[in-house]
Formats: C-alpha cells, structure tokens, sequence
C-alpha cells in the first residue's frame, strides 16, 4: 500500500496500525508532524485513525 492510498483509507475513516517511524512519514505528509511525540517511538504498534477533522494517535493499541 502506497502512502496515499494509506492517507486515503484514513480520510475515509478506515484505521491504520503502523511503527512509529510510519507513522511520522504519513504525518509529515499531511503537514502534521508537529503532533507526534517522540515518546511514542516506544510503542510496537499505534493506532491512526480520523475523526471528523480531527487525527487521533493511540499508542496504547493492542
């Protein structure tokens, strides 16, 4: 899967499970980097969804 198509599935309300440095890349090219903190690099697996307008981070998923 393409990073757009990953982007496009979010957009569309679907979630992605991804490594924090996946993570980064798709967030950067949404000009939304800023929103991620470096803690997060800890976490095998964080959950990245869109609701509303709104990107949501979950590092707790499981």
């Amino acid at each position: 899967m393409t990073l757009e198509e990953i982007i496009q599935e979010i957009d569309d309300g679907g979630v992605f499970i991804g490594e924090y440095e996946c993570i980064k890349k798709i967030l950067e090219n949404i000009d939304k980097s800023q929103i991620t903190p470096f803690s997060f690099s800890h976490h095998k697996a964080i959950e990245f969804r869109k609701i509303d307008e709104d990107y949501i981070l979950n590092p707790n998923y499981k």
